[in-house]
């Protein structure tokens, strides 16, 4: 998970019942409740896998396949929205 971040044109703010996402590029908006909204805080610390994944299963009392596959289809799904980037490695 670590291999994204938060893409440069996304700005997000906690609200009382999880994160309010603001893509300014295309002027999408998401709302993201709990689990999600942790898996963004994560993402947006850089946590790395291992940690997210172990964290998720604390807080979602989660085995670690269903916190993986909950972890990777979020993320997956925030890329195609907009909200993530890619981390850059070249440097």
């Amino acid at each position: 998970m670590s291999e994204f971040r938060v893409a440069e044109h996304v700005r997000w703010a906690v609200e009382a019942a999880g994160v309010m996402l603001i893509n300014d590029a295309t002027g999408a908006s998401l709302s993201l409740g709990y689990p999600q909204a942790a898996i963004w805080d994560f993402l947006a610390r850089g946590e790395s896998r291992e940690r997210m994944v172990a964290k998720l299963c604390a807080i979602a009392a989660l085995e670690p396949a269903a916190a993986q596959a909950l972890a990777v289809e979020t993320i997956a799904a925030w890329w195609e929205a907009g909200f993530v980037a890619p981390v850059d490695s070249s440097g």
